[in-house]
């Protein structure tokens, strides 16, 4: 997860709670709208005005990775965290140190080499013009790491990458590439489904 914010500690006083010490990452949830009709209004009713509240003093709202916390803490709604790490799908530029991570894997809490669902946080397929990233490499956290962003220079351009640093140093990981059939299956997986949507997308335009 990412480095917390201070400054949105305001935000969260207002439901007197301790802010969350990262950003929640809500690609999947599994929620039961009945018993917490409340909550999700809430957080529909912030989700349609948090660009402003972004910008604005003391609020700062950072889109959903704020919203559905503070909507299920205003709305009193338990929730639980499943707190598994992401496996990091990216490519490498040039030699393997370099490492540009743009999908973020989610995978069974117990059974860690099914995979459920892949997250495209970074580099999105677009109509718009643009360096369509290839995902050929999988990283995965171990015990000690945790997920942070960092600049890659590609192509003349400068991209926002995903990758896992060290917990006590904050020095970047740079040797784990996972080498597993899993992870192999997953990428291959990726990459199908990728060719499908631009084939898609060069058919649309």
């Amino acid at each position: 997860a990412n480095t917390f914010e201070p400054y949105t500690s305001i935000l969260f006083s207002i439901v007197h709670s301790e802010p969350m010490p990262f950003k929640v990452d809500n690609a999947v949830m599994l929620v039961h709208r009945r018993k917490h009709f409340t909550a999700l209004e809430t957080a529909f009713f912030l989700a349609l005005r948090w660009r402003p509240l972004f910008f604005i003093w003391p609020f700062f709202l950072n889109a959903d990775a704020d919203i559905f916390p503070f909507a299920f803490l205003a709305a009193a709604s338990p929730f639980q965290l499943v707190m598994q790490p992401l496996d990091i799908v990216g490519f490498a530029t040039g030699d393997r140190k370099k490492f540009c991570g743009h999908t973020l894997l989610f995978t069974h809490p117990n059974r860690t080499e099914e995979l459920l669902f892949a997250h495209r946080s970074r580099n999105k397929l677009s109509y718009l013009p643009r360096t369509d990233l290839p995902a050929s490499v999988v990283k995965r956290p171990r015990a000690g790491m945790h997920q942070g962003e960092l600049s890659r220079a590609f192509n003349g351009s400068s991209l926002i990458c995903f990758d896992l640093f060290g917990d006590f140093d904050g020095h970047l990981v740079s040797n784990v590439h996972e080498q597993s059939a899993a992870s192999a299956e997953a990428v291959a997986q990726i990459g199908i489904v990728e060719a499908e949507l631009r084939g898609l997308r060069y058919r649309l335009l």
